[in-house]
């Protein structure tokens, strides 16, 4: 079964409807534990490219203080690599098409500085980011509301399609002689009956992934797998969960991603066969692969979304 798709909730905290046995290395604080942002600067000055290099760079013994793969409005959470550990602190912006994140250095036992700041925003179909440095000779910052009192250092700015495609193959277009009738639990304005389910086609796509952040990653999968092709942004959607395959990009991080959909809808059945046939719902069946040649799926993939025309469902 499917549930209602909540962008803001989603985000890859989509409402999970199906269940997802996570084996990353994920560990969560014990109750006693505590991270501080008590700031001291032992630190040399980095530039943008330096932030970039470390939010790029492999997140090991990721530690979630705040929020976890499945719950992203708000995240904290910790990591190492190259001996050092670094805290990210972030918040989804703007209906979760966008996060705001700090970067933290530890410069001693549970202590930490700002050392950089990352933004992100998706608009018509691109993932806009932005990576500063933060001047460690000006006021600090320690958490995402003080982000005023920060000096930023020549920032570098990325853009990402997320949409791109590749090829496309034609599926077949002829309407099942076995028609289907919503269900008495549906909503069907028209009153005509409604199709099987048919294959519109296979799109395929590619995109790279900014692996920079965990809500990155995230809003980025979130956008895909919410992209309806011709139904309208007034549908209504439902999503199987992508935590779980969030989760694995995360864990490998994977900076290029290949993706195909297959495309189905459902549409009204006039009495009349040359009268128009109203598309009234699509399905999307994405699947993910780590590879051009599509051969090694992601964990977490296949991830299914449907969208029904505004005033239409099928809760069966």
């Amino acid at each position: 079964m499917m549930t209602h798709f909540n962008l803001k909730k989603c985000l890859v905290g989509i409402v999970v409807t199906s269940i997802l046995v996570s084996t990353s290395p994920v560990k969560m604080l014990a109750a006693d534990q505590t991270v501080t942002n008590n700031v001291y600067s032992t630190s040399s000055q980095l530039n943008s490219k330096d932030i970039e290099t470390i939010l790029s760079a492999p997140k090991e013994n990721l530690t979630f203080i705040k929020g976890d793969f499945e719950h992203t409005d708000h995240l904290e959470y910790t990591y190492t690599n190259n001996e050092n550990t670094y805290k990210i602190i972030e918040d989804t912006y703007g209906e979760s098409l966008g996060t705001d994140s700090i970067l933290y250095k530890e410069e001693g036992p549970g202590s930490y500085e700002a050392i950089g700041k990352y933004s992100l925003r998706i608009v018509n179909g691109n993932a806009n980011y932005t990576i500063s440095a933060i001047d460690l000779n000006q006021n600090s910052v320690n958490s995402l509301q003080s982000e005023s009192n920060t000096n930023q250092i020549e920032a570098i700015t990325g853009t990402i399609e997320l949409n791109k495609v590749e090829r496309v193959e034609s599926g077949a277009s002829s309407v099942p002689t076995s028609n289907q009738t919503l269900t008495t639990n549906a909503s069907n304005p028209s009153g005509l009956p409604i199709s099987a389910w048919q294959h519109q086609g296979n799109f395929f796509y590619t995109t790279t992934i900014a692996i920079h952040t965990i809500n990155a990653v995230n809003i980025a999968i979130g956008y895909i797998v919410n992209t309806s092709g011709e139904i309208g942004k007034k549908a209504t959607a439902k999503i199987t969960g992508i935590a779980a395959l969030v989760t694995y990009i995360v864990n490998n991080g994977i900076p290029k991603i290949w993706y195909t959909d297959k495309v189905y809808y459902k549409t009204v059945l006039p009495a009349d066969p040359n009268q128009f046939r109203m598309k009234v719902a699509e399905k999307r069946i994405h699947t993910f692969y780590e590879d051009a040649d599509r051969t090694k799926n992601m964990k977490g993939s296949p991830v299914t979304s449907e969208f029904w025309l505004e005033g239409y469902s099928d809760n069966s």
